[in-house]
């Protein structure tokens, strides 16, 4: 079963859903990353598609990197060969990169629409996009909780979060020691465009895209 699907309606849209089976949230693993990145690439390329909209199908938006798997940008080699674990892990990292980059500069506005915690890698799926809405509900965590592990953001967030909220304590927590925002915070900080009701999330995200991105 795919863990990415996605749908284009009569205006172009394309919504692309996120549904890991047998997960409680959604993750970065390789092989969701795979189907996510095969899909982006497929909608870049198809000219009936004006725009694409991100979603979840799952109570959280997207949880981050799955550090429970070995197999996760190359971590399963650290045992074996450091060298060789970190220049997987750097290919890894940089080929998501990439990816995010083409969502920036491929000229089809992307939307994230966050329906829950939107944390590490998958709030930088986020940040890649050009309009970023979310429910209105103070316990939906949107952070970069890297640091809590020892880690730092590695998909664009320390380049991307100072380039949209400045360089302010709140960010710098932000970023430094994990902290997350509330939708209401993270619209304060500029980190995301607007904040919504459930119902309207799918309909505020298809507006950016009707009203030209």
């Amino acid at each position: 079963m795919a863990d990415i699907t996605h749908e284009i309606d009569s205006d172009g849209v394309a919504v692309v859903t996120w549904d890991l089976e047998n997960r409680s949230m959604n993750v970065l693993n390789p092989k969701s990353i795979g189907e996510y990145r095969d899909t982006i690439e497929k909608l870049i390329k198809d000219e009936k598609v004006n725009g694409i909209i991100l979603r979840s199908a799952k109570n959280a938006f997207i949880a981050g990197a799955d550090l429970t798997s070995d197999e996760t940008f190359g971590f399963d080699e650290v045992k074996k060969d450091k060298v060789a674990a970190a220049s997987k892990i750097y290919e890894g990292i940089m080929n998501l990169n990439k990816l995010f980059r083409a969502m920036e500069t491929c000229g089809k506005p992307f939307v994230a629409a966050i329906n829950g915690h939107a944390l590490g890698g998958g709030f930088e799926i986020c940040l890649a996009c050009h309009y970023r809405v979310a429910i209105d509900n103070d316990k939906i965590q949107i952070g970069q909780p890297e640091a809590k592990v020892g880690l730092i953001p590695g998909a664009g967030g320390t380049q991307r979060v100072p380039r949209l909220a400045g360089v302010t304590q709140d960010i710098m927590m932000f970023l430094l020691s994990g902290t997350s925002f509330s939708p209401k915070k993270a619209l304060s900080a500029g980190l995301i465009h607007e904040v919504t009701d459930t119902e309207n999330l799918i309909t505020a995200a298809k507006k950016y895209i009707q009203d030209g991105g």
